[in-house]
């Protein structure tokens, strides 16, 4: 059986995660890393007994991130044949259909997305005005926490730096739909204007973390659009 656990929203998959591992416990959890995991490591850890015989539980986080592959549909399919075993796939961002297709078998999935309003407004910093930007953002405020919108926010200005970057190249290892997304908003600003704001953000979390500052991280983030 595979448990996939994933979505947009980290913090609560992170959460169920955990949950499900201390639901299946008393077990021996056997972690691996998706980039990194093959086909012997699976073996090893499914079907090598348990030193204190208990049910095994393995853990795969990321496997289905980055380009899809041979190596990976083999360790797919491997996984589904193993009906008597517990997998838990966990990734961190959404998945589309083709990539939960590759995954035969029985399988349950648990998706946890962050509201698509929050996600429309990250895409649009930078293509509306000041005034503009900081509206919508008080209106997703009603919804969201200021703390969840700068901890996605510095993730999104983070990628816009990497996609203003054309020689790195590193954004090409995402999803062409969500790279061009990425290039597209990263053109609005130049490169440095990017890595200025990214350092503004950095500076906000500093001053609300050592408490420097008695502004509330609202009113920060409302400074910050107003001088982007």
């Amino acid at each position: 059986m595979i448990t996939l656990i994933y979505g947009s929203d980290i913090s609560a998959s992170r959460k169920a995660l955990k949950d499900e591992i201390e639901r299946q416990k008393p077990a021996d959890i056997i972690p691996l890393s998706g980039p990194k995991v093959d086909i012997p490591d699976c073996i090893l850890a499914l079907e090598t007994n348990s030193l204190f015989s208990l049910k095994k539980i393995v853990v795969i986080e990321n496997l289905l991130k980055g380009p899809a592959s041979k190596k990976k549909d083999t360790i797919l399919k491997y996984l589904a044949e193993q009906e008597d075993a517990t997998t838990i796939m966990w990734e961190d961002r959404t998945l589309q259909k083709t990539a939960l297709n590759k995954i035969k078998g029985k399988m349950i999935a648990l998706k946890y997305d962050l509201p698509g309003k929050l996600f429309s407004f990250l895409e649009s910093v930078g293509s509306l005005s000041q005034k503009e930007t900081v509206i919508q953002f008080h209106e997703l405020l009603r919804s969201q926490d200021a703390e969840l919108i700068f901890s996605m926010l510095l993730r999104q200005i983070r990628y816009l730096i990497i996609a203003s970057d054309r020689e790195s190249g590193a954004i090409s290892e995402l999803p062409p739909w969500q790279a061009s997304k990425y290039r597209r908003q990263a053109s609005y600003y130049s490169p440095d204007q990017w890595l200025a704001a990214y350092r503004q953000l950095l500076s906000i979390d500093y001053k609300i973390k050592s408490g420097a500052t008695p502004l509330k991280m609202n009113q920060l983030l409302d400074i910050f659009f107003l001088s982007i």
